[in-house]
């Protein structure tokens, strides 16, 4: 049975390191969201942009768990397990990832004020 959590457990952070944050996503975060963004600047195709950014050595050979969501939801439930004191495992985590996204995705989003991002 889970643990109850109180309001005053999620309002005041640890002093644990994993609580420290930049304000700056990290490299591959970055690199996948400037993917998107030559991909609307330039047209090209996700696969495309992907391997221009693996050929200059910003996106990994296996960019697999990076573009899946995988990465980011094992981050999430660790997170979550840190937080609320209950083991998650990552394939609770909904996600979903952005190796879908066409150049037309983005051209509509931007028609509509928006801008599709990696989170």
């Amino acid at each position: 049975m889970a643990p109850d959590v109180r309001v005053a457990d999620v309002e005041q952070p640890s002093h644990n390191s994993i609580w420290q944050h930049d304000t700056e996503p990290d490299g591959r975060t970055r690199t996948l969201m400037d993917t998107l963004t030559a991909m609307a600047d330039t047209g090209s195709s996700f696969a495309d942009a992907l391997a221009e950014a693996q050929r200059r050595g910003y996106a990994e050979a296996d960019p697999t768990a990076d573009v899946s969501g995988g990465d980011a939801a094992a981050k999430a439930a660790i997170l979550a397990s840190l937080a609320f004191g209950v083991w998650v495992a990552p394939s609770q985590v909904h996600r979903q990832g952005i190796e879908g996204i066409s150049v037309s995705d983005l051209a509509s989003a931007n028609r509509l004020g928006y801008t599709i991002k990696l989170l």
